[in-house]
């Protein structure tokens, strides 16, 4: 389609029914995804972005997962994978397609190690407690519970608790 992201995403969200997802492809250049990530994220809130990519550019993919691509597949998988692993990440995970490093799907560890408080609250969110289980627990306010919680979450790069321990695990912490 021509007429460059704004073109793409303005149809998308003028065709009735948001999309949920807005897959790119291993041809679009980085200047482009940035511009269409953007606009669709401005006219359809909540939408979700994946990309598709080769597995043997590994710098290509961090890059974007650390600015918060949901999927990042390899552009040579089935449709129907791409479709299923889509279907996997609106559970709140980060999917990185296994064929890749196998590394990739960890991701780099935190670029801020986590404290010893956060590492005690991230072990509790293992455990599916509520942040008041938590509170009580560990003897802490809510408010702090919640701004531990919120700095686990961003440490790890993720969105929810669910991801968060996945993530944890992955890494190995």
């Amino acid at each position: 389609m021509d007429g460059g992201p704004r073109r793409w995403t303005r149809a998308l969200a003028d065709d009735g029914e948001p999309p949920d997802w807005l897959v790119l492809g291993p041809a679009v250049p980085d200047e482009t995804i940035e511009a269409a990530v953007d606009d669709a994220k401005h006219r359809c809130p909540g939408i979700r972005w994946a990309l598709l990519g080769n597995t043997a550019d590994e710098a290509r993919c961090l890059r974007w997962l650390r600015r918060g691509c949901d999927a990042y597949l390899s552009a040579a998988a089935d449709p129907g994978w791409v479709a299923g692993a889509l279907l996997a990440a609106t559970s709140g995970l980060t999917v990185v397609d296994q064929r890749f490093h196998p590394d990739m799907a960890a991701g780099e560890p935190p670029a801020s190690p986590l404290t010893r408080r956060e590492r005690e609250v991230l072990n509790l969110l293992r455990t599916g407690v509520s942040n008041r289980e938590i509170g009580a627990r560990l003897h802490l306010a809510s408010s702090t519970v919640e701004f531990h919680v919120r700095n686990v979450l961003t440490k790890l790069g993720v969105k929810n608790r669910t991801a968060a321990t996945a993530r944890a695990a992955a890494l190995g912490l």
